[in-house]
């Protein structure tokens, strides 16, 4: 519930308590025709919480946004 930068903030607060050995190197940004403001939301929020050498900002594919629609967003990493 909220604004849509509240629940992308959200999203990534959650997958930081969900996953607190996340392996490091690198992780994906991954959406489909987000809102560039959202996905710099995503960005900075990740970078405050996690502490990944690289990360990509992708678009998803078809299969994902078929299923999925505009405005997906996922952050992709491994966990050790």
């Amino acid at each position: 519930r909220g604004s849509m930068a509240s629940v992308v903030a959200k999203y990534i607060e959650y997958l930081r308590a969900r996953h607190p050995n996340p392996d490091e190197t690198r992780c994906f940004i991954t959406h489909t025709a987000m809102d560039p403001a959202l996905v710099e939301i995503a960005k900075e929020k990740t970078k405050e919480l996690f502490c990944f050498r690289e990360i990509y900002e992708t678009s998803a594919g078809s299969t994902i946004n078929s299923h999925c629609g505009m405005g997906t967003l996922g952050l992709l990493f491994l966990d050790k």
